[in-house]
Formats: structure tokens, sequence, C-alpha cells
């Protein structure tokens, strides 16, 4: 029994070892195609690469490469079965049909699927270049069999209500960047802070950018001029709000230098009023791509955040939104401020006005939130103690 399964598959080897091949092909070229990395490829195309071009074009239109490749596939599978069993009913008669399907299956699986797919797999780039021209010829031969099977897919498709799915949802976005930062050719710290604030830029709101009301500087309105030149003069904001009688009723913005230029001129006849720009409120919780494209929309460096019953909450510049992305941007009139400070191994002095989620916090200082037994809250800074 095993001596003619052994000369069975001999004769298959011999007889249709073109048709495996072929099987061979088709299925490592499937898998090297979905297994490959495009950007490396497209960066290859780029570059003048000819086989990387044929690649890159297959790769973008690889639904019709994946008819073409299952076309040929299923030909090449069928012809093989079709092929070991007319020789094995030749050779041993219709009694040998159930031992030889054995035997095909075995073979096409370790032959024509496994060993090729597996190896595709392993080398994609190299394999995607070995496969680009052939099977581009390929796909111009089948096209009109491919664009039959494609039209029936598609109308079964709308049949049954199915919807296309996006390349990647953000949760996999998310994946692959950390699966990047965790590779030697991405291991600069500014590169996966700009990275991972790139993702998290939308979710950000005014109210987490903004500087809030207590840090806010603003005048009032009945200011005299002489007044405001000396603030501005100890001051380094380039714009600051006008307020009348208290901080939630914000009436403008005023731009200092433009003001100091016209106070050189006039003295204390400066107007004020006359100088003011109207301000721009937001919402609390508009996400900060929003706020940074109505801010550019009507020219403004400044928005004032406040709530549904108009209660100022804070100030949110330009700068501050582009700070959520990049990190502090620091100029020469700031003055660098430590939002955490080690007084000893388990105490620490920390700003409570900084934005800062209580995973941070705790890593900062080497500790975790369910040890710490509680929080104190001073006027301007929050003392918190591990015991």
């Amino acid at each position: 029994m095993f001596a003619d399964l052994f000369q069975l598959a001999l004769h298959i080897h011999y007889q249709a070892g073109d048709v495996r091949i072929g099987g061979g092909y088709f299925a490592g070229a499937e898998i090297a195609f979905a297994s490959c990395n495009k950007i490396r490829l497209k960066t290859q195309a780029e570059a003048g690469d000819s086989r990387s071009k044929t690649a890159l074009f297959i790769s973008e239109h690889f639904d019709n490469a994946l008819t073409t490749l299952l076309i040929g596939n299923n030909i090449m599978h069928i012809g093989c079965s079709s092929l070991a069993t007319l020789l094995a009913t030749h050779l041993w008669g219709p009694s040998s049909i159930g031992p030889t399907t054995l035997v095909i299956t075995l073979v096409v699986f370790f032959i024509s699927e496994m060993l090729p797919k597996s190896f595709c797999r392993s080398h994609a780039d190299m394999m995607v270049l070995f496969f680009a021209g052939s099977l581009r010829f390929l796909m111009r031969v089948l096209k009109p069999i491919a664009w039959l099977f494609s039209s029936i897919s598609t109308i079964c498709a709308k049949l049954f209500g199915s919807k296309p799915c996006p390349s990647y949802t953000e949760a996999e976005l998310e994946t692959m960047m950390e699966t990047a930062q965790a590779s030697p050719a991405l291991h600069q710290e500014n590169e996966d802070r700009l990275l991972t604030s790139a993702m998290a830029f939308d979710h950000i709101t005014a109210r987490q950018a903004m500087q809030p009301v207590e840090k806010m500087e603003a005048l009032e309105i009945m200011t005299s001029a002489k007044d405001i030149a000396a603030f501005a003069q100890n001051h380094t904001h380039s714009r600051i709000p006008i307020y009348r009688g208290t901080i939630d009723n914000i009436v403008g913005v005023i731009h200092i230098r433009e003001y100091l230029r016209t106070y050189l001129r006039n003295g204390s006849k400066t107007r004020l009023r006359a100088m003011m720009n109207p301000p721009a409120f937001v919402q609390p919780d508009t996400p900060i791509d929003e706020v940074l494209a109505q801010m550019s929309s009507h020219r403004v460096q400044l928005a004032i955040v406040r709530d549904q019953q108009h209660k100022t909450l804070g100030v949110l510049t330009v700068e501050d939104i582009l700070e959520e992305l990049v990190g502090e941007i620091w100029d020469e009139h700031d003055e660098v401020q430590e939002s955490f400070k080690a007084l000893s191994d388990n105490t620490y002095l920390a700003d409570c006005m900084v934005n800062l989620d209580e995973d941070e916090m705790y890593r900062f200082m080497s500790s975790n939130v369910k040890d710490c037994p509680y929080f104190r809250l001073d006027d301007e800074y929050a003392l918190a103690r591990k015991q």
C-alpha cells in the first residue's frame, strides 16, 4: 500500500511538476504582495527603480491582482488534481482514486502552498520584485476573466449590503506607531513624541490646552494709557484681553506693540477702545484642531475660552495649540518653571496648574496612584507624598 502511494507520488512529481510549480508561483505571489512593505516599495519606486514601480502598481491594484492570482491558482490545483486522477486510474484503476486524493492533497499542500508561502512571506520585499513583471503580464492576459469575476463579486457585495472598511483604524495606527517606536529605526525621543502627539491632537480640547484664568493676564477697559504702557513694559505677551468690570466680561483684545507705537506718538491721548479688536470665543470642549481652523480663518492669534454661562475659563493662543503637538516652545523672555520638584526621596512639589494625567505624574514620581494615600492642594502648589 505504502509502496503504491510512494510510486504514485513519484509519478505525480514527474508528470505534474509544471502544474505544481505554477500553483506555488500563484500562492507565493499572493502572500508576497499581501506582506510586503508598501512604504519601502513606494520609496524605491520614487527613486526610479522600474521593478519597484511595477510592483507598486500591482500593490495599489491588489484587488485585480488577487483575482488574477486566484484564477491561476485554481487552474493549477484543478489541473494537478485532474492529471493525478487520470494518471492513477490509468495505472491502478478506479479503486486508486481515494489514495490519489490523499497523496495529491499532501503534495499540493506542502509543495504548492506551505513552502512557497512560508518563503515568500519571509522575503516579501524581495519576492514582489521577482513576481512583478510576470504578474503584470498575467493581469493583462486574464483581464477579461478577472473583470467578470470582480463584477460578480461587486454585485454580490451590493446585494448583501457590505460596506468598504477603512484601510487602518485609529487603534491600528496607534499600535503601528508603538511598534515603530520600539524599532531601532525610530529611536529619537522627539520623533516618538511628535508621532504620539499627532495621533492625539484631535482628541485634545481647548480646556486642556488653555492657560487657566488664574494665570491669565488682562486689563480693565478703564485703565489709563500710562498704566497700560507700564504694564506692557513689564510683560512679554504680544496680545492682552480687555475686560469691563469683571474678567467674565471680555470686550476686546489689544496688540501690545501697536498700542506702544501709538502711545509714543500720542501719549496720554491714546484711546484704548479705538485700538481694540473683537475677541474670539471658544467652548472649552471644542477640539483644538477645530479651534486652530477657526482662528486661522478669522486671522486671530488669541481666543477666550468660556463656558455656556459666559464664565471665562482661560485663554488659548496659537502657540498653546502648537505646543500640544511639538512640546514646549521657549523664547528669550520665557521663565523656565519646573512643574515637579523633588524635595526628598518620597516627597515632591508639583504645580497644580499643569495639565498632566495621573499616569504621567506618577511615572515621574516613580510611584503608583494606588499606593499614594492622599493629595494636599495649597493655593498654588500640590504636595504629593508617598508614605
